[in-house]
């Protein structure tokens, strides 16, 4: 097998190769390969999936296998997509089982992301546990009700002068800026846009131009599923993007996302 070095993600100081890098390898090292994934079982939004790869079709004895379960809207990603998620892991561990991208890890820079945001995510709220009352702060409020009794004793009450009649509340004068509603982004005008760039000749779009489009994005899906599609690409970062050609397929992979999750 060739030494060539595939390309990495960085994630807390460790690098990992992403699944979409590993394939890319086995196409071109293992010209007469093939992989395959099979579901084992599909049941209430879990599911189980099965990767084979086979480097030779005509040596089959020589099969390597990677599994991968995911849960149906466990994380934002799998809301919409934990199918393909799925297979996508399932791909990757069988990959790295042939001993593609394994220079760190059997897990391929996806899994390790998943895994890290998963842990991210909070847990459930505990009820608030009502305090016992401190014995200082007893003792302190029984002295003060002690004092205050001998203080009054048994002398009449004091006349009290007549309430005064209350005045009419005033009218509560609210600032045009107070209460006003944070705006929200408009997800068709953001749509609108990216539909428009991707229309024109990449030569003609600059970096100027593709901003705004990457910036209404950011608004509506989360930073998780933004990096799932940056690192099909074996990026991490907007400014990893050589290319306005690149940069209008990305966006066009995140605007069918906003679309599916509208559905």
């Amino acid at each position: 097998m060739s030494k060539e070095k595939l390309k990495t993600v960085n994630i807390k100081g460790k690098e990992y190769v992403t699944v979409n890098e590993r394939i890319r390898y086995f196409n071109e090292a293992y010209k007469n390969g093939t992989i395959r994934t099979i579901i084992i079982s599909h049941e209430e939004g879990n599911i189980l999936m099965k990767a084979i790869v086979i480097p030779d079709v005509e040596n089959s004895r020589r099969v390597f296998t990677g599994y991968a379960q995911e849960n149906k809207g466990k994380g934002l990603v799998n809301t919409t997509s934990y199918i393909e998620n799925c297979e996508t892991s399932a791909v990757g561990r069988a990959l790295g089982f042939l001993g593609i991208g394994v220079e760190t890890s059997i897990a391929s820079a996806d899994e390790v992301a998943k895994a890290i945001a998963s842990q991210n995510e909070p847990g459930p709220l505990k009820e608030p546990q009502p305090k016992e009352p401190d014995i200082e702060d007893t003792e302190k409020i029984t002295e003060m009700v002690n004092k205050a009794e001998e203080t009054v004793g048994d002398s009449p009450p004091e006349p009290q002068d007549e309430p005064e009649e209350p005045e009419e509340p005033k009218a509560k004068v609210t600032s045009p800026k107070q209460g006003k509603a944070e705006k929200k982004p408009n997800k068709q005008e953001i749509l609108t846009l990216i539909d428009k760039l991707r229309k024109k000749n990449p030569k003609e779009v600059t970096a100027k131009d593709l901003r705004p489009a990457f910036e209404g994005i950011k608004q509506i899906l989360s930073e998780e599923e933004r990096l799932d599609v940056l690192n099909s690409f074996g990026i991490t970062s907007r400014k990893d993007i050589k290319s306005s050609g690149v940069a209008m397929q990305i966006l066009g992979i995140m605007a069918g996302r906003v679309k599916r999750e509208e559905e």
